[in-house]
């Protein structure tokens, strides 16, 4: 028994300290990033149908005006119902600031969704997502109307920022 204690210590000590470490990249804590994969899990089931599945790409970045890392999640899905259609989101996580003496029941809320793109009009390199100033940038593509659905051949760049609760295209 003595034994088995202490090697379930030496398991989740490491655990411990990691859930406390902060990512050098956006200042993030492990049990933040978690929050929202979770969080952004749910809302890729509730928004999913149950047959097309999708792997949420998420970035930190401040685009809500407060002091934290913000997140950005883009998610998509192929074959929504079976089909062969294409749907891609962008949500924002807004992060919740800290304050002293109040305590905060989660980090992050849903600040907003947006549909982005979808076969035949657009779609983004989620790879690429550039947050500067407060703005989400995408490279992508669009479909010219000489184009197959397979394959669009138009360049794009998208830029969205976060204003009154709604995630809106900023146009150029």
């Amino acid at each position: 028994m003595r034994l088995m204690t202490i090697v379930l210590l030496a398991l989740l000590l490491p655990y411990s300290a990691m859930a406390q470490k902060k990512t050098s990249a956006a200042s993030v804590s492990i049990t933040d990033r978690r929050f929202v994969e979770e969080a952004a899990a749910v809302l890729v089931a509730q928004i999913g149908d149950g047959i097309a599945e999708s792997e949420p790409r998420i970035v930190f970045g401040k685009v809500s005006g407060g002091t934290g890392q913000d997140a950005i999640v883009y998610f998509g899905y192929e074959g929504l119902s079976g089909g062969n259609s294409v749907h891609e989101y962008l949500a924002v996580y807004a992060a919740i600031p800290s304050r002293p003496g109040l305590s905060r029941s989660r980090p992050y809320r849903l600040a907003a969704v947006k549909l982005i793109g979808h076969r035949g009009w657009r779609s983004f390199d989620s790879t690429r997502i550039v947050i500067r100033n407060g703005v989400i940038t995408i490279p992508g593509n669009y479909w010219k109307q000489e184009d197959a659905m397979c394959c669009p051949s138009g360049n794009i760049s998208t830029t969205f920022k976060l204003q009154n609760g709604e995630l809106v295209e900023v146009k150029k």
